[in-house]
Formats: structure tokens, sequence, C-alpha cells
């Protein structure tokens, strides 16, 4: 995985040799000598050997595309010391112009020469210069940038004691790791949760049995790998069929008639933001089937939309749905969106919803979750639009994190919005199962790997639904929700994490006695267990038995809009603190927490890591 230039500064603060949680290299003669006089003697040997390798390689980067040959890139290095890897070139000169950060197989910003390189880790070769400086090892953890490295677990920063490796146990064990993200859902998200954790166990269960046999058995496997090329698709774990999702939900899945959101959408204009995500792409599979004259699925991930694309391509009236590239807060873009489209109906579903990386960015989350919403709501409704769908959640309900505050602030400003000929119905629900970054693809990846269960509390607990079951009684609500009401659907009884991962264990036919749990200890913002209603909400049944409406105390919109003003000049100012107190004056019910003083044995293990993927597009 390439990565992101970051800005020097970032680099300069250090990570510091301080740090009482580093581990110590041990003390054996391989360890503390023979490891670094075997990088000196095959880096000299290697850059001799295949000098004239690196000059052919580094003609053809100059002659088939403009730029400089060599990318360089600030790094984290052994004890935290900052340093510049170099690797040849393999994108396109402004690749971050044409794409995001993350780099997948197929990525169109990678040249024709750097696949081919990449393919074969040639654009490795000049970190041989990077050995011979002492800054790297042939072998080691693969060095990440400073911003992420910051945010390692105590325990996690123990990689920092080894020099970062040309490749490593991690490099091998992820060798075709382009095209696994290229075929997940969500490539950012399927990184950050478990690809960069597990290659952060590995490089410490490396750490414990560093030898001269491990460093030969993994450079050899490496130069097996540079040869043939070879691409080990890592086995797919077993799909869940219809009988497993009902066990772990502890409920049959609901089966919804769509009548009557047919009826409306039958013929109409609808877009759906937020298309690429586990929400967004299930609503556009869903309307599609509606017969609308025209569906606008809109996402700000240019990979997401194509992949969205691509799934949607065999389905009845495809042919319907536009594509579209576009940041929801760019009014401009929005505007005209509507304009070209004469948008009927809106399913608003872009949101940051990562919530441990939302409470170290409260800006980020109030800008796109509160302001961007805001500006879509005046265009929607000076475009004509007739109906505003929200996607909330049920952290909303006595938020303990960004997220919810934010999500809580968004059904307010449609709840309390006047009537203008556009109606605004949010609707509120828990987890999707099975949804990208969520936590049964989580386990489903440990498992399957033979890693300890990741559970965050061996208490948690929390509702969840199908995407398709989330989706077809999020269209029902749209049928029957009058404005202003804030539609909650019926979820069940919360599940624990635990029983859910013991009978993932059980479907997937895995050895119980083999398997074992480790408690990460809740993050910053979340809950023990999440609710669907506030105490004092009066809950009402609707025309459907499966959704509720939430009745409560709502300011007024001329209460509201004064709270929203206080809180851009906190966003303006990028005051967190500051930031928090104008979502309390808004959500009182909104607390912040702490990590709990009384975490569960384990709480020391290493523990996913918030991780935007990231590469030369910078």
């Amino acid at each position: 995985m390439h990565r992101h230039e970051t800005a020097a500064s970032e680099a300069e603060c250090g990570f510091g040799t301080s740090d009482p949680a580093l581990l110590e290299i041990k003390k054996r003669f391989y360890a503390r000598w023979g490891k670094r006089f075997l990088d000196i003697v095959l880096a000299i040997f290697g850059l001799i050997f295949l000098a004239p390798i690196l000059i052919l390689i580094a003609c053809a980067v100059k002659l088939t595309s403009r730029g400089p040959i060599l990318f360089r890139q600030v790094r984290v290095g052994r004890r935290g010391v900052p340093f510049k890897i170099v690797k040849f070139r393999t994108m396109s000169v402004g690749a971050s112009a044409r794409g995001f950060g993350i780099t997948v197989g197929g990525d169109a910003r990678i040249t024709t020469l750097g696949r081919f390189l990449r393919r074969h880790k040639l654009d490795e070769l000049p970190q041989l210069w990077n050995v011979l400086a002492g800054e790297m090892s042939f072998v080691g953890p693969r060095p990440e940038l400073p911003v992420y490295v910051a945010r390692y677990s105590p325990r996690q920063r123990g990689v920092l004691a080894l020099r970062p490796g040309i490749t490593g146990v991690d490099a091998v064990a992820y060798r075709d790791e382009e095209e696994l993200l290229a075929a997940a859902p969500d490539a950012a998200r399927r990184y950050e949760d478990l690809i960069l954790p597990d290659k952060l166990a590995l490089s410490l269960e490396y750490f414990e049995n560093i030898s001269f046999r491990k460093d030969l058995e993994i450079i050899i496997e490496t130069l097996k790998s540079v040869v043939r090329a070879t691409k080990r698709w890592p086995r797919s774990s077993r799909l869940l069929s219809a009988g497993d999702i009902a066990e772990l939900l502890g409920r049959e899945p609901v089966a919804i008639d769509l009548k009557g959101a047919r009826r409306l959408i039958e013929g109409r204009s609808v877009l759906v933001t937020g298309a690429a995500g586990s929400i967004g792409s299930e609503l556009c599979g869903q309307i599609v089937r509606l017969n609308p004259k025209r569906l606008v699925c809109l996402d700000h991930d240019a990979g997401g939309i194509e992949r969205l694309q691509r799934m949607m391509a065999g389905l009845p009236r495809s042919d319907r749905a536009r594509f579209v590239v576009a940041d929801v807060g760019d009014r401009r873009a929005m505007r005209g969106c509507f304009n070209k489209n004469n948008t009927d109906f809106i399913f608003h579903a872009a949101a940051h919803k990562h919530l441990p990386a939302l409470e170290s960015r409260v800006d980020d989350a109030v800008r796109n979750n509160v302001f961007a919403l805001d500006a879509l709501l005046q265009t929607a409704e000076e475009g004509g639009c007739r109906a505003f769908v929200l996607i909330s959640s049920d952290k909303a309900v006595n938020p303990s994190s960004v997220m919810g505050a934010t999500k809580r602030i968004g059904e307010l400003m449609l709840a309390s919005r006047p009537q203008s000929g556009m109606r605004c119905v949010a609707v509120r629900f828990g987890n999707v199962l099975g949804s990208s970054g969520s936590v049964v693809p989580i386990l489903q990846e440990q498992l399957r790997r033979g890693l300890p269960l990741t559970i965050t509390h061996p208490e948690s607990k929390r509702f969840f639904m199908t995407s398709g079951e989330a989706v077809s009684l999020t269209l029902e609500a749209f049928a029957i929700g009058a404005h202003g009401e804030i539609l909650v659907l019926e979820m069940g009884a919360p599940v624990k994490i635990v029983d859910l991962a013991r009978k993932m264990i059980r479907l997937g036919h895995h050895d119980s006695r083999a398997a074992s749990f480790c408690f990460t200890g809740l993050r910053a913002g979340e809950k023990l267990e999440e609710e669907l209603f506030y105490p004092q909400e009066v809950v009402e049944r609707t025309a459907c038995e499966k959704i509720f409406c939430a009745k409560g105390e709502r300011p007024s919109w001329t209460e509201l809009r004064r709270g929203l003003e206080r809180l851009r000049g906190c966003v303006n100012v990028g005051d967190s603190v500051r930031l928090r107190a104008a979502l309390r004056e808004i959500v009182p019910e909104y607390a912040f927490r702490q990590l709990p003083n009384d975490e569960p044995p384990g709480h020391d293990a290493a523990r996913p890591v918030l991780h935007a993927a990231h590469d030369e597009a910078s």
C-alpha cells in the first residue's frame, strides 16, 4: 500500500523514544548486531548487482510519463524518528486531482509501467538506499505516516522498536493488498478496520520471534512473489445464508410490501446521496426496481461510484440510473444536479459515520453532517423537491459521540423546519448487519485468519437489521411519513456482541476451543448499549407495524437557527472544546464520556486504528 505525501510539520513533531510502552529489542546477538550487519551486506550487494536494472527502470519512468523519477515521502522509522522513504514513481502527474487517496487494483491513475512495477514490487528497490543509511531494514514492519502512527495504541507502538522493512511478515501476508481492496465494497473502511490492525498484529508477533532463520524465510518468500508475481487471493469467508442471518438476528428478517413507495416513486426523479455506501447502494438497488423516471446516484467517492455502476449494470431499468461524483456540501454542484434532473425526492444517506474518527475531527463532522445537510435542504427546497428523507441513527438518542450529536441535530433540522411544500422525514435505525466496517465482516475475517476476536466489551449490545430490511422500511417510512416526523424502525431485541461472535463460530464450523476473545475496551464516544427512543418521546404506532413515530418536544425553527449560527461560528474558529459546547446547547442530552476506568481484562491488546488509506495522490 502506497501512501499520501504528508506535511513536513507533521513528521517533524516526532513520536518520542520515551514512550513507556515501547518494547525493547531482545538482547540476542542477531537482533542487536547480526540483523544490521546482514542489512549492510545485502544493501551493498543489491545496489551493485541491481545497478543496471535500477538505471533501466529510471530511464523507463522518465521516458513513459512526465514528472520525477523517484517518489519521496516522510514515514516514521525506528523509535519514532521520521525519515524519507524512496520509491520509483508509479502514478501519473496530477493524480490527486483525478481521484482520492486510496489505490486499488485497476486504479486509472497508475501508469502502465507503474502497474508492472507494483505487481513485481520493483518500485520498492530504491529503498536499498534507506537500508544502507540505517533508516530501514530488509525485514521489518512496513513504515507508516506520522499522522497514523500517532493514533497507534500503546501495544501497537511496539512495532517502532524495529527498523521498518522493505519486506516483512505483514508485506508477505498482504502481497495482493490492492486486489483485495479492489474487491471490497468500501476499500478504505476494509483497510482501516481489518487489514491495518492485522498487519500490526503480525509485525508484533514477528518482533517476539526475531531470528536469522525467520528473516531468511521472509526474504525467500518475497523473492518468490517477485519472480512469479503470484496472485494469491485470500480464501473468501463463507457467505451467510438466510437461515444464518435469522439466527444472528434472533428473529426472521422482515419482508415489506413496497406498493406505497412504488406509487410515489414510479415515473419520478429520485436522488440518493451517499450512494456508494452500504445503505446508499441498497437504496439505489431497491429504488431502481420501483420504476423511477430517473435515479441519480451521487457520492463524493469516485471509486465507489464506479463500483456501484458495475453492480447495478445487470439490474432491470439500470439504464435510468445516472452516476454523479460530487460533494453534497457544494451548493453550486448540487444546484446544477437538481436543475439538470428535476429532482422530486431525495434520500440523504451521505454522512461521516465513523464514530471513533469523528471524536478527533469534530469540525469535519459538523461541517458534513450539519451544515452540508443544511445547505442541501435549502437547495432542494429552492429546486422544488417534493420530499426529503434523512437517514438517521440510534446513536442520535442520548448521544455520547460527536457523530450521534450531529445526527440528532439533523433530526431536529427536519422536524423543526417550517412546512413549505417539501415534506421532510427522518428515519432512525441501528446497525446494519454485514455492512462495510461493521462487526460481522470484521469477525468473519478474524475467524478466517485464526486471529483473536476483537470485541470492545463483554457486555456491549447493539441493534441489528439487514441492509435490505433497513432500506425497505425506509422506503415505507418515506411513503407514510408526515412532515416533521421522526420515524423509528422496529429493530427487535438488542444483540450481545459476544453472543453474535459465538453464533458465527458455530455457523462457520470453526473450532470453538481454538477461538479466543480479545476485549479492547470502549473507545471514546462508544456506549455499552444503544437506544432507539428518548425517555421523553411519546412512541406512536403508524400504518406500518414495523415503523414507529417518536414524538417529543422540538426547538422552534428560530431557536434552532440561532443555535446553528453559534455552532457555525465555532466551526470557523476551529476550537473543538467550544464546538462540543455548542453541540450540547442544541442537544442538551449530548454527553461526552471518557473511557471507563473499569475496562475489562485485555483492554491493552491491539485495537483497530483509525486510518484513511493513502497514496502518492496527495
